[in-house]
């Protein structure tokens, strides 16, 4: 189960909070994230700015990150 981390865009919040390519985010504030559909519902209860601890899976190994949610500018 999770959320697999398949792009971090370079110098973003979440490469600066140590998200990498390869992740899987398993959860949100305890809150299970299991695909785009329930990462799309929890971001949509909360506000940009608000803090959050992110589950992460790597190597073997859970990890837990602190972030706080922003909107990113994109290229198109």
């Amino acid at each position: 189960e999770g959320l697999f981390i398949t792009n971090v865009v370079e110098n973003s919040t979440a490469d600066l909070k140590g998200i990498r390519e390869g992740d899987v985010l398993l959860s949100l504030d305890g809150i299970s994230i299991i695909g785009e559909n329930s990462l799309r519902a929890f971001l949509a209860a909360r506000s940009v700015g608000d803090e959050c601890t992110a589950l992460i899976y790597r190597l073997d190994t859970d990890k837990q990150l602190k972030v706080t949610l922003t909107i990113e500018e994109t290229e198109p």
